[in-house]
This record gives C-alpha cells, sequence and structure tokens, in this order.
C-alpha cells in the first residue's frame, strides 16, 4: 500500500502518498504530493513500517536457526509490533487530515490494504 497510487480515487484522479495523478484527454498528469507536515508524517510512518518489516523477517530468519527448540520470537515479534503500529498510526493520520473528497472520489485499494496489514 506504500507504493500503490489508489490511497484515493475517484473520477479522473488518483492520489497516492507521493504523486496525485489526473486523467485529462486520454493523458495521465501526476504532480509530487503536496509538502504538508501531515502527508510527509504519513510517508515516514509508511516507510517506517516497510523497513522495521523487512527487520522483522530477517531476525526471524537468524533466530529461526539460532533458537533452542522451543524458544520465543521476542525480538522478532517486538519489530513486527512496531512496524503494525507504524501503519495504524500513518492510516489515522491520512483518515483525519485528508483533503475533502470532491465528487465521485473514495479512498481506494491501497488505504483498505493498509487498515488491513495493520493487525
Amino acid at each position: 500500500s506504500t507504493i500503490a497510487n489508489a490511497w484515493t480515487v475517484g473520477g479522473t484522479q488518483n492520489t497516492d502518498l507521493w504523486y496525485s495523478c489526473l486523467t485529462t484527454n486520454g493523458a495521465y498528469h501526476c504532480r509530487s504530493a503536496s509538502n504538508e507536515d501531515w502527508i510527509q508524517a504519513v510517508q515516514a510512518l509508511m516507510v517506517l513500517s516497510v523497513l522495521f518489516c523487512l527487520f522483522s523477517l530477517v531476525f526471524f530468519m537468524c533466530q529461526l536457526f539460532t533458537l533452542v527448540k522451543g524458544g520465543r520470537f521476542f525480538f522478532t515479534a517486538v519489530f513486527q509490533i512496531l512496524a503494525s503500529l507504524f501503519v495504524m498510526c500513518g492510516a489515522i493520520i491520512y483518515t483525519v487530515m485528508s483533503p475533502d473528497r470532491v465528487g465521485d472520489a473514495e479512498f481506494g485499494y491501497a488505504y483498505v490494504l493498509a487498515w488491513v496489514s495493520f493487525p
């Protein structure tokens, strides 16, 4: 959901964390996301969640082969919980601060995917 361009979709406009794209006369025009603090916070939180998820995977693979039988994956769990909290915070900020949707615009599949990936 961090790289998909479907956080807000509708009509001729698609918006994600990085770009806002508009389709006019068959042409696809994209511009950078606004420089507002809230969208930069969402970008940072979503990138941190991806990084912590990758760290969790690496630590899981390391612990998988080094832990004694019956050992707990506490270190992996901490990183996975942090990644989950970053996704939740980013989705909450986007929900509260996203500009009013005009016309038939609504939240897209990437937004839903962010909420589904939280639990």
